[in-house]
């Protein structure tokens, strides 16, 4: 058939008048070669009239040649977003006397010729009707003083409109056990590339974060919207404890909507995770043969909503690691890769398409360190998130900002199924601020980047400090919970949610700063000035979970105090105390009595020492000598506040701790220390929490 038959064929068939699009490339005697008619050269006259060469003479007889190696291209074009384009390198064999001519059949295709005609470039007029499917289309190039075809491509085009009234709505949520966001990006995946102009994306989202990073809580986050302390599976296995107050998408689809549901999934247990009335069909296999079944539901056009999962890529991470380094790791992910194409061309084949309004979500339960996972680090917990469709604003998501807690929320508020009310864990990235940063109302609900409720737990929108104490000291500054953020870290760690607090110092000195009122998992560092400024300190459970630090500071100097939870994704109860530090030790010389002895502290400093037991508050430190080879008691009995005892061989725990007790008796403390004649010890009184005012000690030394 020859290519202008060919042309006509398509047009009738699909695309109505035959009309083409003309590009042309500059002439080689020096023309603009502005137009197709072969006039406008340099010289004013007609290339081709025998006057058209670069000395005025005809002295071009043949016709031009040109060649390409590429015989097909291939466009995929989301509605609204910028026109897709193909760029093929031409062989220029003999120059056109005038100019070479390139043309798109049907009209919508236009090709673009380079000046030299050394390159062609083929794209969708924007401004097209194209239907959602699979058309073919041609490109043609030749002489434009001779009619035969030099150079013809075959130009596929995948089209996702939005089809006239909105369509019926229909779901593809393709699963991919273990494919880690940041080895992604070092591995080529064409096809799962051809999702980003359609939608939001990144490969920097994260699993659910309650749990360790095990299939089981994964996919159940995945098919809930919750995080595991709601759906309760925490591991793999024991999933007929799931709470099942948070259902499946597929089964809200199916209950609520009365669509049709599918499922094609390899690893077996999922569907000990799902409802037994989820699904009108299933299916199971390899995974090559769960593509193939999903590619057969989706083409019969039987089915609403769709589910696959495809498991080949967490047994290569765990044969040979999660890593682009790993040549099996990446020749898994090329496979999944080609069944997510496979999958995708088998929406766009469906019988209606035309009329359907498609989403399609691709994401994976965990990434991967070495060659396992479960760890609650980046490492593990970062994956990728590809949302496409016709009617969701595209663009690449700030990393964290997303996490597979988004399928359930965004599959259904696409179905039309209301939110309000669900307690989800995720948000639906089908309204929703893709970037608070960019002065534009993404999601089209008139509210613009911070202004937008979406965008009060990012980093555009996070406000550091939170909270400005001035230069007050004491007790319990600040409580409240560390719920947002995850922003900054400290040196020795704070990998969840924190609370920033401005601090300025009244007077030059030491000063200490405390989380011990508190018993949940902290991190506490000081930054210098701002939440950009430099670190001062940083601790991590100076005793148990609780943390303090001391730093030096001079009068009206500015801190940043950041309390921060130890793990990722982690809330936390925040109290924080900040004292004046007394670096003097000892307070006195108890010398080699033994007995009772008395005094009184001040309970506005931290000794920050270390062992077993809680951070001593406050503080007497006295020096004491054992006058005989004996083991000796040291008790707190008959103190008026909640002691803390340390015995150490140095001041402020500079040295190793010998004995500590908090709590021996009631709310006093006892340690037992065996000792040589002249040993000298530092015993520390402290208190754990009467963190102000002044305290009445008793000690009580014993052999």
């Amino acid at each position: 058939m020859s290519p202008l038959a060919a042309t006509t064929l398509l047009l009738l068939t699909a695309c109505g008048p035959a009309t083409v699009t003309d590009s042309v490339s500059s002439s080689s005697d020096g023309g603009d070669g502005g137009t197709a008619d072969g006039f406008d050269d340099t010289d004013g006259t007609d290339g081709t009239d025998g006057t058209g060469g670069a000395d005025g003479t005809d002295d071009c007889t043949e016709p031009g040649q040109v060649a390409s190696t590429d015989t097909t291209a291939a466009l995929e074009r989301w509605a609204g977003a910028a026109p897709p384009e193909a760029t093929l390198t031409l062989t220029v064999e003999r120059p056109a006397c005038v100019r070479f001519v390139a043309q798109g059949h049907p009209s919508w295709l236009t090709p673009t010729l380079s000046d030299d005609a050394s390159s062609l470039s083929i794209s969708i007029d924007p401004d097209a009707s194209i239907e959602s499917g699979i058309h073919t289309g041609f490109v043609t190039v030749r002489d434009a003083d001779d009619p035969a075809v030099l150079v013809e491509i075959e130009v596929t085009v995948r089209a996702w409109a939005s089809p006239a009234g909105g369509g019926d709505p229909k779901v593809l949520v393709v699963g991919i056990d273990g494919l880690d966001g940041e080895e992604l990006s070092r591995i080529d995946a064409p096809n799962l590339d051809r999702l980003k102009p359609g939608g939001p994306w990144t490969l920097a989202a994260h699993t659910q974060l309650e749990a360790a990073t095990y299939s089981g809580p994964g996919w159940t986050s995945i098919l809930t919207g919750v995080d595991a302390d709601k759906h309760n599976i925490s591991s793999n296995g024991g999933y007929e404890a799931r709470d099942t107050s948070w259902p499946s998408f597929s089964w809200r689809a199916r209950s609520a909507s009365g669509l049709r549901t599918a499922a094609s999934i390899q690893w077996g247990p999922i569907y000990e995770i799902y409802e037994d009335d989820a699904n009108d069909v299933t299916a199971s296999g390899s995974m090559t043969e769960v593509g193939d079944q999903m590619a057969g539901l989706l083409r019969s056009g039987l089915y609403d909503v769709h589910f696959v999962h495809l498991d080949d890529v967490d047994g290569a991470g765990h044969a040979t690691g999660f890593s682009a380094d790993s040549t099996t790791y990446t020749a898994a992910v090329a496979q999944a890769d080609a069944i997510v194409g496979q999958l995708i061309d088998a929406v766009l084949g469906r019988p209606e398409i035309a009329s359907e309004d498609w989403l399609i979500v691709v994401t994976s339960d965990h990434g991967g360190e070495g060659n396992s996972h479960g760890c609650q680090t980046a490492d593990c917990q970062t994956i990728p998130l590809f949302v496409a469709g016709t009617t969701v604003p595209p663009g690449e998501l700030p990393a964290g900002e997303a996490s597979h807690l988004d399928v359930h929320p965004t599959v259904i508020d696409f179905l039309g199924i209301a939110l309000d009310g669900l307690d989800l864990d995720g948000v639906s990235w089908l309204s929703h601020e893709l970037d608070c940063s960019d002065g534009l109302d993404d999601d089209g609900d008139g509210r613009i980047d911070c202004d937008d409720a979406d965008c009060a737990d990012t980093e555009a929108c996070w406000t550091c400090p939170q909270d400005d104490l001035g230069g007050a000291v004491g007790v319990d500054l600040w409580t409240g919970q560390a719920d947002a953020g995850g922003f900054i870290e400290g040196s020795c760690g704070g990998a969840g949610f924190e609370v920033p607090l401005r601090w300025t110092a009244p007077a030059a000195g030491w000063y200490s700063f405390d989380t011990t009122g508190i018993y949940d998992d902290t991190v506490l560092y000081v930054l210098e000035g701002d939440c950009a400024g430099a670190e001062l300190a940083c601790n991590d459970n100076i005793a148990g979970v609780r943390s303090a630090v001391a730093v030096e500071l001079d009068a009206g100097q500015p801190v940043v105090a950041v309390v921060d939870a130890a793990n990722a994704g982690e809330a936390i109860d925040v109290t924080l105390g900040v004292y004046p530090f007394d670096l003097t030790c000892p307070h006195g010389d108890l010398g080699t009595a033994t007995g009772a002895f008395s005094g009184t502290i001040p309970m506005t400093d931290t000794a920050w020492l270390g062992g077993s037991c809680p951070p001593a508050v406050g503080g007497a430190q006295h020096t004491w000598t054992a006058p005989d080879t004996a083991t000796y008691t040291f008790s707190t009995a008959g103190s008026s506040f909640d002691t803390v005892l340390y015995v150490t061989t140095g001041c402020n725990g500079d040295d190793a701790g010998l004995a500590c007790n908090d709590d021996s008796g009631g709310l006093q403390s006892a340690a037992t220390l065996a000792l040589t004649a002249g040993d000298t010890v530092v015993v520390t009184i402290g208190a754990f929490d009467a963190r102000f005012g002044t305290g009445a000690y008793t000690l009580t030394i014993s052999d």
